[in-house]
């Protein structure tokens, strides 16, 4: 069992299901281009590492020169659809309010306005103490510069500390940092590549339910 005074979450594919509004915004850059659209988990399994990246990918080399023009196209559509699908993935509500004595912090590779708009509108912004986007210093995960912000500001101990999230890049986060390392499965991550991350623990399903003994291998956080 383990004790945690500091919890650090991701949001995309962690806190929301926003992959269809991605998806969708991607599309509408690459047909804006007269480029053929994605399949969905195509998309999907570009996201992860900043809007920047997310359009090398989803270009390629050889459309690599249509960047500016395919980003300018996303966040022109995305601002105005960031909500269109997305949720509160399903039992996050009751696992906040589960963890509401915790310190409980965001931190996202998303940047600042389309994250606290989504926040927001979902009633998610007041569980969280803190939120760290990856426009506000231009250092985004697994850069360890973020995640040791947190720890300073909060002055938690890292092995009283956790970071949530669904995907490889949390669990570098993390261990950037020496945290202990959690990710959901169903987000934005393949469950076979989520397994070759070695997370220290996996969450299977969240909710109030669950929330007490949501880690598996025998560990908990004590609540």
């Amino acid at each position: 069992m383990i004790t945690v005074d500091l919890m650090v979450f991701d949001l995309d594919g962690t806190l929301v299901d926003s992959r269809q509004d991605l998806v969708d915004a991607v599309n509408h850059a690459r047909t804006s281009l007269k480029l053929e659209p994605l399949a969905f988990q195509v998309v999907v399994d570009a996201v992860g590492d900043g809007v920047q990246t997310l359009m090398m990918r989803i270009l390629g080399p050889e459309n690599i020169h249509l960047r500016e023009l395919a980003l300018q196209a996303f966040r022109e559509y995305y601002g105005k659809h960031l909500l269109d699908h997305t949720v509160a993935r399903a039992g996050v509500r009751d696992m906040l309010d589960h963890f509401k004595d915790k310190e409980k912090v965001v931190l996202t590779n998303k940047g600042r306005d389309y994250t606290l708009e989504i926040l927001e509108a979902l009633d998610l912004k007041q569980s969280f103490k803190m939120i760290e986007c990856g426009d506000k210093h231009d250092e985004r995960k697994p850069n360890p510069a973020g995640i040791s912000r947190i720890l300073n500001f909060f002055k938690a101990k890292p092995e009283r500390s956790v970071i949530v999230g669904d995907s490889p890049v949390d669990v570098k986060t993390g261990r950037s940092v020496g945290i202990h390392t959690c990710v959901v499965q169903g987000g934005f991550t393949r469950e076979e590549v989520l397994n070759g991350a070695k997370p220290d623990f996996f969450i299977g399903v969240l909710g109030a339910k669950h929330a007490a003994g949501w880690l598996q291998h025998g560990a908990r956080i004590r609540s």
